[in-house]
């Protein structure tokens, strides 16, 4: 042991005499170049070459340094959040008007049914482990009050946006209202900034009755505050347990984020005018400014999916949706804008939805796309993916490419889950067009056996079935269409409905509506109560197979939250023009 403490002492002294030498010629060379330079400045020939010199070494690093180091700073017209959108946002939500919002949602149905719900209490209490309830926990410790909805408005009365971001990666942008009483305690905790930790600054308080957004106070003995320099900004670090939040003030706005490397991105894009010209292209940012715009709503559809390739087919292959909230007349409207580019012509849905039936779960109807065209892009996903469609067709010869007719009108309609011996089975039904026999589409996708033939309100409907099966695949003509179901009792509901037997879905129209989707080529229409129904089966059925949750907690928990929503009849979205308002949607009661 002794010997090994020696060696550690003549390592030591023999490291500090090398890194006094290497000191020592340090200093002489550095004096060396001085003198050089002094007796270079002495020869008048050379007086210049000495200046450009010492512009070469001194000036120009400093002034680099002051031209292009990083410095964030918000333009003077940047106003709210959707300004700040990277490139690499998956989605943006925004509450433009707090104020406004706040009123309309205290005067709303949903409003009451929340705030009597036991179940959306605790739903809201599980939720409290979220980004957004470690935020407001934050809040409530810097301004030492319980947050509720109503205060919650007051401080972010004008703008409070979320942004998501890949990886799990969020960002909340906030216009504070700094005049306020909450604000003015706000702004005086960045001014007196010092470190936290522990139990230093925890808030002593019970969650009072409507305190909703009160966050959970589990972090009490892992809580600490901090800073750090992010280029010429002051960012404050708040550690909850194994979680860090990062939180900066820029004039009126706050932004906050789990992640430096989000916040980053999003300093960065509100520093461009990138976004404003792409709001200003897609055509929404004049509506969105007006006094009646409560919300925003930003989807990317770039990611590489079979969702958004069916979305981006319908939206003319763009690759970003906007939904703007707008309060007309006391109703909450909807507008869809896009950058897709489609040849504005009045559409055949208001006349065929005289005949379609309004129960089902969803039902599609597109007059410019058909099958081939939706199968193409799904295709081109993955190489093998497109061998597996292109070989599922090629069971029955049939090529996808010339079988359907190109750019015609569609039909996609899904009724019901019916579970038979604890399984459930989708029942649906395809309009389409074809030059070709439909019956092989019909083979294509279901196992057949021997045709039957039968006769329903004056139509040929012709039954698949094969023994033993659940499905019984029928093929029937439905306003020229090529129409197979799953079932026979669904062909007959489609021809009861054409001929005025059941309540079609157009019933449920406005004059406003059909106005509004006049042009528009894609229709899409949910009926909520068929909807809540096979949701709620669906959940047990997939709780029984995973053993996740039972179905008293489905009936407890997640079933009394859909019933919230029960004011609601049906949904109508209408899309596809070549207008930069490409679409609307409704809520009919």
């Amino acid at each position: 042991m002794e010997k090994i403490e020696n060696l550690f002492l003549k390592l030591k002294e023999k490291i500090f005499l090398y890194s006094e030498k290497i000191k020592t010629l340090i200093i002489q060379k550095t004096n060396l170049f001085l003198e050089k330079l002094k007796e270079l400045y002495k020869i008048p020939k050379y007086k210049n070459a000495f200046f450009i010199i010492l512009f070469l070494i001194f000036v120009i690093p400093i002034l680099s340094y002051f031209i292009f180091r990083k410095s964030y700073k918000l333009p003077n017209d940047f106003q709210t959040g959707i300004y700040a959108v990277p490139e690499q946002a998956e989605y943006y939500f925004e509450i433009k008007n707090g104020k406004k919002f706040y009123e309309f949602y205290q005067n709303s149905i949903l409003s009451k049914k929340i705030d009597s719900s036991e179940a959306w209490n605790n739903f809201i209490s599980i939720s409290n482990e979220s980004f957004f309830s470690e935020w407001i926990y934050i809040l409530q410790i810097q301004t030492n009050q319980i947050f509720n909805l109503e205060r919650f408005f007051e401080l972010f009365q004008e703008s409070i946006s979320f942004i998501k971001i890949e990886k799990n990666q969020f960002v909340i942008i906030a216009k504070t209202n700094f005049k306020s009483s909450l604000g003015l305690t706000l702004l005086n905790s960045f001014t007196n900034t010092k470190k936290i930790s522990n139990s230093e600054s925890k808030p002593k308080y019970s969650k009072k009755e409507g305190d909703v957004l009160s966050g959970d106070a589990e972090y009490e003995e892992s809580y600490f505050e901090d800073e750090l320099k992010l280029a010429n900004l002051t960012v404050k670090t708040f550690k909850l347990g194994t979680r860090t939040i990062y939180y900066v003030k820029i004039n009126d706005f706050l932004f906050v984020s789990n992640e430096l490397e989000s916040l980053e991105k999003v300093l960065d894009s509100a520093n461009s005018k990138k976004n404003k010209k792409n709001l200003e292209e897609v055509g929404i940012l004049n509506p969105y400014q007006e006094e009646l715009s409560l919300g925003i709503m930003y989807y990317s559809l770039k990611e590489k999916n079979i969702l958004n390739t069916i979305s981006k087919t319908f939206l003319n292959n763009s690759d970003s949706l906007y939904l703007l909230f707008n309060l007309k007349n006391e109703q909450l409207e909807m507008n869809l804008f896009s950058k897709a580019n489609l040849n504005s012509t009045e559409s055949k849905f208001h006349e065929i939805s005289k005949f379609l039936p309004e129960k089902q779960i969803l039902t599609v109807y597109s007059d410019k796309l058909g099958f081939a065209e939706i199968f193409e892009p799904i295709s081109n996903l993955d190489k093998a993916l497109k061998e597996n469609i292109e070989s599922f067709f090629q069971l029955n010869k049939v090529n996808y490419k010339d079988y359907f007719v190109n750019n015609s009108e569609s039909i996609f309609s899904f009724e019901k889950f019916e579970k038979r011996k604890d399984l459930l089975y989708p029942e649906f039904s395809f309009g389409f067009k074809t030059n070709s026999d439909p019956a092989n589409f019909l083979k294509t996708i279901f196992k057949t056996g021997k045709e039957k033939q039968d006769v329903a309100f004056g139509k040929k409907i012709i039954d698949f079935q094969k023994d033993k099966s659940f499905y019984s695949p029928s093929l029937t003509e439905f306003q020229k269409f090529n129409l197979i179901s799953s079932n026979k009792k669904l062909a007959n509901l489609y021809l009861s409905s054409e001929n005025g037997n059941s309540i079609p879905i157009s019933s449920k129209l406005t004059d406003e509506m059909k106005s509004s989707c006049k042009t528009k080529h894609t229709h899409l229409f949910i009926y909520y109560p068929s909807l809540k129904q096979n949701l709620s089966e669906f959940l047990i059925y997939g709780g029984l197979k995973s053993s996740l949750y039972t179905e008293i907690t489905i009936k407890k928990d997640i079933l009394p939250l859909l019933d919230s929503f029960d004011f609601i009849n049906s949904l109508y979205f209408c899309f596809g023009d070549e207008k930069n308002k490409f679409g609307n949607g409704f809520i009919l009661r």
